[in-house]
């Protein structure tokens, strides 16, 4: 469908008075309207046509509209498509569903039905773009995933010309120098007093100067970094953490140059043992990262562009019902008022008859027989549940729309503290229409929880990725489906010393022994090509183990299930004691 052309919708009923309706209704809303009055013709001339969204009824002869919409989904991907019908078979409408239709409608009596039509049609084709826009997106991060790809060959062919390169330099009382200097990072060796031993040139560059650096001058002088304002080496640097516990550190920094610009560097320090197993020597390892961290920020802000897709068309489904509901009490609300009016304008006669005390008995009469044509009593009991009820979808509706901002809450750079227990409920609340149908929802969240500093908007996603994982774990079952299948996602929290811990329970599959070990690994996914990236787990990781310095990990038992276990500091943590990539690859598989 291009801009300048109009919607052009094909309508399948075999009611012809209600085609007739629906085509004269749309065709003033500005819609090119079709008419067919039995599935068979109907996919017809969508196969003719190619119209941009299909109206169909459930209930038809030689085929129905359940039949219709699965042959169309047959021949390739549903265009906007619309299931109507008289009878709101919950079962029918759920197979629809997961066929790929946009709206479910009830029929009415009372003409909503048509007023809501050309709304209907606008959010299906709203939504049939955000699927095309989603589609769109993933083509694109394949096609990334193919340049990436092209770029692991040519590093790799760049790697083993190098390797040539070496071969022919190792007989050369240059060969170490030569090694080091081809090192695409700063490379450093110094002793325990932090004198520099060894650089390579990347580091000499860094320094600014190109000749050898003297053994007199400490790493921080040698590269104007880890100093103090007096030129006295700063304490706080990895070097001295290696030196003291003679385990690898591995922080990040950011550098600011003299016009304000920032760069991000990854420092790692690893320790050289002697014989006796004593600290004699640490090679501190420099590179750039700014371009690294701007990647995992590009691909982290499309994955949440996926989840906000993939949430869309659920989060309208659930607003969808009690909005519903709430326009079927507000009409018999008018209609009932309509009858009231009438019922007192009867009374306005009778009392202006007791006024001038000419109240006769056909008086009487008419007045009775006005009251029971009202019903006055039905409208008596009635009337207060249809309010009650609206204002009962009014707050549905409040709290579905407030959970989404919370979740939506935007990013900041900055740990914040968080009720995190309402983190989950409102992204357990948006994401409901995807776990709805498969599994019931168990919560068990600690009332007396501390407010937990960390980036609420990463938590969101955390919990967001494995509840969703979840969910799919339990779709997965042979018997997953039936109402009486359902499976089970239990959510708990707890206060554990200075620590929270978030607990995802699902009564799956499992995971197989042979994949755990690589379910954090990016784009590892078991799923088939187009339904995941492969990126949900490891986002989680990476938000959780290195930007709130906390652990990720699971507890699996096959053909049972599994538990994903989060654990967060309380106070929050700081990038310079970021763990280290053996301590944080640890806490992906041994929960404590």
């Amino acid at each position: 469908m291009s801009e300048s052309s109009p919607t052009r919708v094909l309508f399948i009923d075999d009611d012809r008075a209600l085609s007739r309706l629906v085509r004269k209704k749309l065709e003033l809303a500005g819609y090119v309207v079709d008419v067919a009055y039995d599935g068979e013709k109907g996919l017809a001339m969508y196969a003719e046509c190619g119209h941009d969204a299909v109206i169909v009824d459930q209930t038809m002869p030689l085929r129905s509209g359940l039949d219709t919409i699965r042959d169309l989904a047959a021949k390739g991907p549903l265009p906007a498509t619309i299931m109507v019908t008289g009878t709101g078979d919950e079962r029918i409408a759920v197979e629809a569903i997961k066929l790929g239709i946009s709206e479910y409608l009830v029929k009415d009596m009372v003409g909503g039905f048509l007023k809501y039509l050309p709304t209907a049609i606008e959010r299906a084709l709203d939504q049939q773009r955000l699927i095309q826009m989603k589609q769109r997106a993933e083509e694109a991060l394949a096609q990334r995933l193919e340049e990436l790809e092209e770029a692991n060959v040519a590093l790799r062919r760049e790697i083993s010309q190098r390797k040539r390169a070496e071969k022919a330099l190792r007989d050369s009382r240059g060969f170490l120098q030569a090694v080091i200097d081809a090192f695409p990072e700063s490379l450093m060796v110094m002793d325990r007093e932090h004198r520099v031993v060894l650089a390579n040139r990347m580091a000499r560059d860094l320094a600014g100067r190109g000749e050898p650096v003297p053994r007199s001058r400490t790493c921080g002088r040698a590269v104007r970094r880890g100093e103090a304002a007096n030129g006295e080496y700063v304490e706080s640097c990895p070097l001295g953490r290696v030196a003291a516990t003679k385990v690898p550190v591995t922080v990040e920094r950011i550098h600011s140059d003299a016009l304000g610009n920032d760069t991000y560097w990854e420092i790692s320090a690893a320790p050289i043992f002697d014989e006796a197993g004593e600290v004699v020597q640490i090679i501190e390892l420099c590179r750039d990262v700014t371009q690294r961290n701007q990647l995992e920020n590009e691909l982290a802000q499309a994955h949440k562009l996926e989840s906000v897709g993939q949430l869309a068309a659920g989060i309208a489904h659930e607003i969808n019902t009690p909005i519903q509901y709430i326009g079927d009490n507000a009409r018999f609300l008018q209609d009932a008022f309509c009858t009231l009016d009438k019922l007192f304008d009867v009374f306005d006669g009778f009392l202006q008859a007791a006024k001038e005390k000419t109240v006769s008995d056909g008086l009487v009469a008419e007045v009775e027989a006005a009251v029971a044509e009202a019903d006055a009593e039905y409208l008596k009991h009635e009337a207060p549940q249809a309010i009650q009820q609206s204002l009962q979808g009014v707050e549905r509706v409040a709290t579905i729309v407030r959970a989404m901002k919370e979740f939506a809450h935007p990013s900041v750079e900055e740990n914040q503290p968080i009720d995190l227990n309402r983190a989950i409920e409102n992204t357990l609340m948006v994401s409901r229409n995807e776990w709805k149908y498969v599994a019931t929802l168990v919560t068990d969240l600690d009332p007396d929880l501390p407010l937990v500093s960390c980036l609420q908007g990463g938590i969101n996603q955390v919990v967001l990725n494995i509840v969703l994982n979840a969910a799919q774990a339990i779709a997965g079952l042979p018997e997953a489906g039936s109402s009486e299948a359902k499976g089970t996602i239990t959510v708990s929290t707890r206060h554990d010393g200075d620590e929270v811990e978030i607990r995802v329970q699902d009564t799956g599959g499992g995971i197989p022994e042979e994949i755990q070990s690589r379910v954090f690994d990016p784009f590892f996914t078991t799923k088939d090509v187009g339904k995941g990236t492969g990126q949900g787990l490891a986002i989680a990781y990476s938000i959780v183990a290195e930007k709130h310095h906390g652990s990720i990990c699971f507890e699996t038992e096959s053909g049972k299930g599994t538990t994903f276990i989060v654990r967060l500091p309380i106070a929050g943590n700081s990038r310079e004691t970021a763990p280290t990539p053996l301590q944080t690859e640890k806490s992906v598989l041994d929960c404590p």
